[in-house]
C-alpha cells in the first residue's frame, strides 16, 4: 500500500460490527504509538485509531491493520 490511511475511509460512521476482542485492539495500537517515535509519517492515523479504543468496530481494525 502506498498510503498507511484509505483516502475514503468513514473512521466516525456509527453503523458497523463491534470488534470482538478490544484487547488485541488495544495492543496493537499501543504498538503504533511505539512506532510514531521513528516513524512519524504514521502519526496521523495513529491518532486517529487511538481515539476509537474503548469500543472498536471491524472498520477501525481494518484501518490498524492497513497501517
Amino acid at each position: 500500500m502506498h498510503t498507511p490511511m484509505a483516502t475514503n475511509a468513514h473512521l466516525w460512521d456509527e453503523i458497523g460490527l463491534l470488534f470482538e476482542d478490544v484487547f488485541l485492539y488495544k495492543r496493537l495500537v499501543s504498538k503504533f504509538i511505539y512506532l510514531t517515535v521513528i516513524r512519524p509519517n504514521i502519526a496521523y492515523i495513529v491518532g486517529l485509531v487511538n481515539q476509537i479504543m474503548c469500543k472498536p468496530k471491524e472498520i477501525h481494525w481494518n484501518a490498524a491493520l492497513r497501517i
